[in-house]
């Protein structure tokens, strides 16, 4: 078990990506164990880690069939040309996963302070 989400329910939830490799889904699960505080998520901790994890794995396949398309068209002669993802950082709203990250950050409470 990666913290709380582990590989084998990763998978589960996501079959169409049970095909990643182990140490990729380990990653980025990991990774958004640390982006997704379970202070800040509460009951959705598991789901916001599981979602972001399933989305920084699709863009990663998304850049390399991107890359890999720009190569093969490099080697026919043509001009290879990689597509822009608008808007900066994550860009979450590029994948049905990182939508769901979104629509439960909009679930969560508001914090802070006010001066």
């Amino acid at each position: 078990m990666i913290g709380i989400v582990s590989v084998e329910n990763f998978c589960l939830l996501f079959p169409e990506l049970s095909g990643c490799d182990r140490h990729q889904v380990e990653r980025a699960l990991l990774q958004a164990g640390k982006e997704c505080p379970a202070i800040i998520y509460g009951n959705l901790h598991q789901e916001a880690i599981a979602h972001l994890a399933a989305h920084r794995i699709a863009m990663q396949y998304f850049q390399s069939g991107a890359i890999a398309g720009a190569a093969v068209e490099a080697a026919k002669g043509g001009s290879p040309s990689l597509p822009k993802v608008g808007g900066g950082g994550d860009n979450l709203g590029s994948t049905s996963y990182g939508q769901e990250v979104l629509r439960i950050r909009q679930t969560l409470p508001l914090s802070g302070f006010i001066a």
